[in-house]
């Protein structure tokens, strides 16, 4: 398959992760624990806390998260900027939660309305796959291994 992010997912392909050193690294390892952005003084890492809800202005602009931990509700107001990002699942729930999806199941649920988008929280596709890991010990590009030679291997 040319582009695993493309329109056609039918094949074979590498699968696109963040690795390091042979080990799976999650987001935070890979781009916050690192020495040159844990002394930033414009970043603050909470953790073991879960966010309930994203705060808005009257222009409609993210300003801030409240979140809880340890049992405690707490109010986290940016500077500059929000970024959402819980994964497939959270954030679209986190968005409804926020008051940001289809304007009547949020009426439905007493959420104030912040933003009508219909899209949130739909269209959520179940991606069929099937692992099969293999140890070349001869290859020279990774563009040599594509269907061909897959069925050459196993076959």
């Amino acid at each position: 398959m040319g582009n695993p992010n493309g329109k056609n997912q039918t094949g074979f392909t590498l699968a696109q992760m963040t690795v390091r050193d042979g080990e799976r690294l999650t987001t935070s390892k890979a781009f916050l624990y690192r020495q040159d952005v844990l002394g930033r003084k414009n970043l603050n890492i909470v953790i073991n806390a879960r966010v309930m809800k994203i705060l808005f202005d009257e222009q409609k602009r993210a300003v801030g998260v409240v979140y809880k931990r340890q049992g405690v509700v707490k109010t986290l107001l940016a500077k500059k900027e929000v970024i959402l990002c819980a994964g497939a699942i959270a954030s679209p729930q986190l968005l409804l939660l926020s008051g940001v999806g289809p304007k009547k199941h949020l009426r439905e649920k007493d959420i104030p309305l912040v933003a009508d988008s219909p899209g949130v929280g739909r269209n959520l596709h179940n991606h069929i796959s099937v692992s099969v890991p293999l140890l070349f010990k001869k290859l020279k590009k990774y563009e040599s291994l594509n269907m061909r030679s897959l069925l050459d291997f196993v076959t």
